[in-house]
């Protein structure tokens, strides 16, 4: 039997909240040659109370997990939902986004690995 993946939001208080059982679909993409990876999905919220809504704030961290190791990480980029639906689209790009919009040059002459990763850091 297969283990189980499970969605975690994290709040920008530190709450983690496990969303998994309010997702309907959800697609990962990318990997270590394509920056940024990139996680998109619907939450199902029924809106008669019987479930408390998820604070998806932009910038709320998402994590995907499989048998307990996270495999995808990233912030929420953008939230979407009709006043009468329960669906709520999301949007959420890794770290490696930021890494993606920077351009840097740099000229060493006679300094460590450890000291170049660290001034590029």
């Amino acid at each position: 039997m297969a283990e189980p993946y499970r969605l975690l939001l994290t709040d920008r208080q530190g709450t983690v909240r496990d969303i998994t059982e309010l997702v309907s679909s959800l697609t990962w993409s990318g990997n270590v040659r394509q920056m940024p990876r990139e996680l998109r999905g619907t939450l199902a919220i029924p809106r008669d109370g019987s479930v408390d809504p998820p604070a998806l704030d932009e910038g709320s961290i998402l994590t995907l997990q499989h048998s307990g190791q996270a495999l995808y990480t990233g912030p929420l980029t953008s939230v979407t939902t009709e006043s009468q639906s329960i669906a709520v689209d999301f949007d959420s790009m890794d770290r490696a986004f930021y890494l993606e919009q920077n351009e840097g040059w740099y000229q060493f002459n006679g300094n460590t690995p450890e000291e170049i990763v660290r001034a590029i850091c």
